[in-house]
Formats: C-alpha cells, structure tokens, sequence
C-alpha cells in the first residue's frame, strides 16, 4: 500500500481563530473608553493594535494561535501589560485590566505562566469567554509523543470520555487512509464511528461521506483541540466531539524537520494472544520518509517584508506492506473435464448436479455420462 500525504499552504496574520477580549477600568471600577490595546505576536514579531469602547471593551479576533504580549494604555494612567498569554485556535480569552492613575512611562507588567484567566492548555480547559470545553493537546505533546500510523487525530486518544472502536481490530496501525478505522471514536457516549463526529482543519470542515476526511503529516500540525460537551454556539451537527487540527503557521525565521518512520518484523513485537499460542507475528512493514519547512515568505526585490507572510509545507510519503492469507475454491482436474463423480459436499455426501437447462437431476457425476452433455451445458459447468 502506498500513500502521498502533502500540504502547501500560505497563512496571513488573519488566517485563524484565536481571540482576545476583556474590560478595562480604572481602581473604582468605571471603564475607561479609548483605552489603546496593542498585542504582539512573539513568535512572528507581528503585532495587532485597538482600542476600547466607551463601556470600556475591546475585541482582537482572529489572532493565529501562539504566544503574545498584551499591552495596554491610556492618559493619566499607568500602562500595563500581560506577558506570555498562550492563545490556541478557537480560543476566546478573556483578559481585564484594572489601571492606575499615573504616569503613562510607567508599565505595571504581569508575567502569566498560562493563559488568559481560566485554564486552557495541554488537559481539560475552561474558555471562560464561550460556552465550549474541551481538551487542547498542544505543540510539545504533538511533537513529542510518537503517533501510531502517523495520523494526529490519534491524539483523541488522550482526552477523557473517548474510547476507540475501530472497524479493522486486527489491523496493525491506524493508518491515515483507513475510513472506518482511524475515526472510529466513541466521545461521551455516543455512537462510534466518523460521521458521527465532527472533524475540523483550522476550524474548516474535514468531514467526507465516509468519516474523517484529509489527515495531514504530523509535523505539519500544532496543535488538537478536542471540543466536548457544552459546545459553543458555532458547533454543531454532531452527536459525538468536534476535534479540530490546527496548521502550523510559520514563524518569523525558518524552522524545518526531516523523518523516516520505520517498522518491519524484525523490530516489531509480537503480540500477546500470539506469543502465548507460540505462533509469529506478522511480516508487517512500514517505510515512512517525510519533511516539514516553513518560515516567513520572502522574495527578494519583489515581495516586502511590509506585511508578512508565512509558509508552510510538508511532505509525508507512506509505503507499506502486510502478508495476509485468503482461502479460495477452484474446480478440480476432474470438475474442469465435466466428471464430477468426486465433488461431495462437507458432509461427504456426494453432491447432486442439475441440468441447467430444465433443474431436473437427470444427469449423474460419473464419467460415462459426461457425452450426455449440452453445448450449453458444457458452457455452464
């Protein structure tokens, strides 16, 4: 078997689905209106600007998933700022500010060792600006942990109220064409299988007539989210989760993996229920080369690095093989010459032959009766 996985795709500072939102006043709790609100993007350098509205609320939506700074500042007031804030798609983070009255130079800086308030990372999350909660398996976890038959959506696997009911139980890897197989997943109770489950790219739609749709390379890949029960306002049509995998993005310099995956009878461990009736695994084999580069966008003389760009592209080519037996009927010597004087059934008790012309049992199996035969007959056996 033998499948090209690829994706080539540019990502423009707007292209995903993280936001930030939250309410700025001053120490007695009044808002503060035209309040300017500046987040900068650490990983590209991008940054996005706003501000807040006479209720004191400001909105930055569409921010791709990543770590920021959030600086925020007004007249007669002290800035502020909200360091390291780790958005993941479909995220809305809420973050609030209370100022203080002084000099705007001076910057009150609040270092945050997750994201905004509420939890929201590799384990159970509370968004606590949308009705949605879930599970994000972020980019460490992605990288990190070795995913059987290289497919990502396999991180379901890690989140609770999942169980894996799989359509080919003897099969060896949950491979990233086997409909039937690899999406089939049980959430919170509902029914297994890949139409009843919602799959995303980068919040689009990755459902086909069979289940899961394209599975992209894992080095392609930052981060799943898995979205269970409650779900927010813009999910829907599912009886089971909605899991969502989310693009790299590309950051402000280039970064690049290269890979081969091998498995073969050699390396491969027998199974337990096989070791223990002394029989050998099978001759299962898997060759798996692949890379991953992406980076800002850059032409020299021709594109300006004014509004950035990113790139990301990644090629995974999987071959691989499995000795399987199969059990087949063919008509004997005898049978392919008209004598069946020794076809019998599993009983063993010989089997009658009708004519099939008129379903009469007329005709007998042995050999001297073989000239009684039809043309059409002869065609028929």
């Amino acid at each position: 078997m033998e499948c090209l996985l690829a994706i080539c795709c540019v990502h423009p500072l707007c292209a995903q689905q993280a936001s930030l939102l939250g309410r700025i006043e001053d120490i007695t709790g009044r808002a503060i209106s035209g309040a300017a609100v500046q987040v900068l993007n650490k990983e590209t350098g991008s940054s996005r600007r706003g501000f807040t509205d006479t209720d004191g609320i400001f909105n930055l939506p569409s921010l791709p998933p990543g770590v920021y700074d959030l600086d925020v500042s007004a007249d007669g007031f002290r800035s502020s700022m909200r360091t390291n804030l780790d958005l993941h798609s479909a995220q809305a983070a809420r973050v609030d500010f209370t100022l203080q009255v002084g000099n705007v130079s001076q910057t009150v800086t609040v270092t945050s060792e997750n994201t905004a308030d509420g939890v929201y990372g590799s384990g159970n999350k509370i968004d606590n600006a949308t009705a949605s909660g879930g599970t994000v398996i972020d980019k460490s976890l992605v990288s990190g942990l070795p995913l059987l038959g290289s497919n990502p959506y396999s991180l379901i696997n890690l989140t609770g109220g999942t169980s894996h009911l799989s359509a080919f139980p003897d099969h060896l890897s949950e491979r990233p064409f086997d409909n039937g197989g690899m999406d089939g997943y049980s959430i919170n109770g509902g029914p297994a299988g890949g139409s009843n489950n919602a799959f995303l790219i980068d919040n689009s739609p990755n459902n086909t007539n069979e289940g899961l749709g394209f599975v992209p390379p894992p080095d392609a890949v930052r981060e799943v989210n898995m979205v269970k029960n409650a779900y927010d306002a813009v999910y829907g049509r599912t009886g089971g989760g909605v899991t969502s995998v989310n693009l790299k993005n590309g950051t402000a310099s280039f970064h690049g993996t290269a890979h081969y995956n091998l498995r073969n009878n050699v390396l491969n461990a027998n199974l337990t229920q096989l070791n223990s009736a002394g029989q050998p695994g099978s001759p299962y084999r898997w060759n798996e080369p692949g890379v991953e580069l992406d980076g800002p966008l850059r032409i020299p003389h021709l594109y300006s690095d004014l509004h950035p760009t990113y790139f990301l592209a990644s090629w995974d080519e999987i071959h691989d093989s499995i000795t399987q037996s199969a059990s087949q009927i063919y008509p004997t010597a005898f049978e392919r010459a008209g004598n069946f004087s020794q076809t019998i059934g599993a009983n063993g008790a010989p089997i009658t032959i009708y004519d099939p012309m008129t379903t009469t049992a007329s005709l007998r199996r042995s050999p001297e009766l073989t000239h009684l035969r039809s043309p059409e007959m002869t065609q028929a056996f």
